[in-house]
């Protein structure tokens, strides 16, 4: 799973598993304050959660179409030829 994967891609991996527990967290919360007390206005707090799981989202969809066009990009490169050693004298 994390094999080939770079730094970058991890952190973000990581950091969308964390906020993604902590936004189930929030919403199983939510669900119980709302059973146990139905008259609670929680319009703020599902605003809230609703904005995290935008925010989650368009985190992971940029992720993946930054990576989809770079390697779209790599793919449309000519071929570049071998570097040379500019200090070699050439006569």
């Amino acid at each position: 799973m994390f094999k080939g994967r770079s730094v970058i891609e991890l952190m973000v991996l990581w950091l969308t598993l964390v906020v993604g527990f902590i936004i189930l967290a929030m919403g199983v919360t939510l669900m119980v304050v709302k059973i146990a007390h139905p008259e609670a206005d929680i319009d703020r707090a599902t605003d809230a959660l609703f904005s995290a799981i935008t925010l989650i989202l368009g985190a992971l969809l940029g992720m993946l179409t930054v990576k989809g066009s770079a390697r779209t990009e790599l793919d449309k490169r000519p071929d570049e030829p071998e570097p040379h050693d500019i200090t070699e004298r050439v006569d």
